[in-house]
Order: structure tokens, then C-alpha cells, then sequence
């Protein structure tokens, strides 16, 4: 699983660059949004409780690696960082040292066979490709079981700070709603899907068949133990937590 592979998406490519120097790589997730990237890692790692600390894990859309980093923390011995720009490796050395498995590519286009990771993680990444079916695509082919992923919510896109940001970088913004990521899941191929607000930790699995009844997604018990008008606001406006598997 070593090499580079490398699609050339110039703006994406180039963004690492265009910040200036590596200091604000280096820190991250540490700055103005520390509270909220802190606090989805730590819920996306929850569904990480059971895995074997041996499981090959993809990191993709990684960026500067501080989930990476951190995934490998916890205690995970096989975290693959990936990333479309080459000028993140710097910053992941310094991060990783020897630990580092780092491959440059495309989340659109993997070079990785079929199968090759127990699980796919991408924080909060998804929504900078160009083309996300085939990027969902991708993450099913090339992941054994489970994916894990982070997302802003579907007015992302529309988001002043979003439209300056993509402006000023040329980097691609979206926004995806509960349907979208769910009828992209199931296009892909994945037979389990769950879908939360960014910021409800998942319940324990129940024994009573009903609640775990879900639509597009959405488990019937986070619906009956939460107030309905408060769980549909933050599904909309709060971002989103997937877990699925094939």
C-alpha cells in the first residue's frame, strides 16, 4: 500500500500554499473552532469503541493529519493518512515522525485495490469533491466494512464565510441534506446506514426492534427520545455524523 497517487486538482492542490506558512497546519484543530472539531472527532471516534486496535484504518481528505494523529493516539496501529495535496506531507512528518503511512491522492480516484481498509474515516472532507457519488463510491470499494464520516450541514454552501472562502481558494464548498447523503450511501452500495446531528452521541443499541427502525437513515429511538422539532433542527442546521457498512 505504498506510493503516490496523484489527480491533479489544481486549486485543492495548491490550498495548503496559499495559507501561507505551515504554522496554522501545525496547530490545527487548536484555534476558533476547536470546541466543534474537537467535539465531532470525539463522537466519530465513538463508533470506533469496538474496532480492533489492529484494523486497518483510511484516513481520507486528512489535510494537515490532525485526525490521523490523533486517531493513531487512541491507540489504532494502522492509520493510513490520505490527501489530494502533496504539501500536507511536511506538516504530517512533523505531526507523525516514524508512525507516518501517508499516500497523495484523490478521494475521487484511489489508488488502493479493492477492500484494502476495515474502516474509512473522512472528517469533515467530503463536501470539497467535485464529484462526492464518486468519492462515496470509492470509499465503499476500497473499505471492508465501515465508514465513519463528518459533515457541515446542507446551508453550508450558501454560508457567507463559504462563498468568501471558495472565492478567495478556488476550493469546491457543498452542502448535502439528510437524503442526499443517504441516497448517496445506498447508490454506493452500503446496507446499513445511520445519520445524526453533529452533535448527539449515538445511543447505546437497543433490544426492542422498534426503535431501531430508521428513515432515510435516522433511527426511530433518536426521534422518540429527543423532541422532535429540537432532533430535526439540528439535523438540519448542525452539521452531520454518518456511520454505515456494507
Amino acid at each position: 500500500m505504498s506510493g503516490v497517487f496523484f489527480v491533479g486538482k489544481k486549486d485543492e492542490i495548491l490550498y495548503p500554499l496559499r495559507l501561507g506558512d505551515k504554522s496554522y497546519d501545525l496547530v490545527k484543530p487548536f484555534g476558533s473552532e476547536f470546541s466543534q472539531l474537537v467535539f465531532s472527532f470525539s463522537i466519530m471516534m465513538s463508533y470506533l469503541r469496538d474496532f480492533p486496535k489492529e484494523g486497518l484504518i483510511l484516513d481520507v481528505g486528512a489535510g494537515s493529519g490532525w485526525t490521523t494523529e490523533w486517531i493513531t493516539r487512541c491507540g489504532f496501529k494502522n492509520v493510513f493518512w490520505m490527501d489530494i495535496s502533496k504539501f500536507h506531507v511536511e506538516v504530517l512528518k512533523e505531526r507523525m515522525k516514524d508512525e507516518m503511512r501517508a499516500v497523495v491522492g484523490d478521494m475521487e480516484y484511489s489508488c488502493f485495490e479493492g477492500g484494502s481498509f476495515d474502516c474509512v474515516f473522512c472528517f469533515d472532507a467530503l463536501h470539497h469533491s467535485e464529484n462526492p457519488q464518486k468519492a462515496v463510491n470509492e470509499f465503499f470499494r476500497v473499505g471492508r466494512k465501515s465508514l465513519i464520516l463528518n459533515e457541515p450541514s446542507r446551508h453550508h454552501e450558501s454560508d457567507p464565510k463559504s462563498i468568501e472562502f471558495s472565492k478567495e481558494y478556488g476550493v469546491v464548498e457543498k452542502g448535502f441534506s439528510i437524503q442526499q447523503l443517504h441516497k448517496m450511501l445506498k447508490k454506493a452500495g452500503y446496507s446499513t446506514i445511520i445519520i445524526r446531528p453533529a452533535d448527539l452521541p449515538p445511543p447505546l443499541f437497543s433490544r426492542k426492534k422498534l426503535l431501531n427502525l430508521n428513515l432515510f437513515g435516522v433511527p426511530a429511538r433518536d426521534v422518540l427520545y429527543n423532541t422532535p422539532v429540537m432532533y430535526a433542527s439540528r439535523l438540519l442546521n448542525k452539521g452531520l455524523i454518518v456511520y454505515a457498512e456494507k
